[in-house]
């Protein structure tokens, strides 16, 4: 999945037990997935049912060449955020994150590069 920079992207972390009553607090810590720097650490709004969110604004690339991320969510059974649940792990996603101008073909051109194929195959 692509993330397009300077727009708003919802991480969202649903507890997949229904019956489960507990109360639990959400953190989603973002990571540039090569360098692993922390971009970003969000607590996670309970929106009711066991489902959590949080808008996040995608940062500039000042590379241009679009770079991964990393959002792991953890689960903790306190407001602290210094217990995680048991009874539920850590939960990971991967995402490019690119401009929209590259992501539909830029200001033209039409080559190919490296990283174009090899996100292709």
């Amino acid at each position: 999945m692509q993330l397009f920079t300077q727009q708003n992207f919802t991480v969202v972390r649903q507890i997949p037990d229904h019956t489960d009553v507990t109360t639990y607090y959400v953190r989603a810590v973002i990571r540039n997935a090569l360098t692993d720097v922390i971009i970003a650490t969000l607590d996670l709004t309970d929106k009711g049912s066991q489902r959590f969110k949080k808008d996040w604004r995608v940062p500039a690339d000042p590379s241009g060449e679009g770079f991964y991320i990393s959002i792991i969510t953890s689960v903790y059974s306190d407001s602290g955020y210094t217990t995680k649940a048991s009874s539920y792990g850590d939960d990971e996603n991967t995402y490019l994150v690119t401009s929209r101008k590259s992501a539909v073909g830029g200001t033209g051109g039409g080559s190919l590069s490296i990283r174009d194929i090899r996100d292709v195959v």
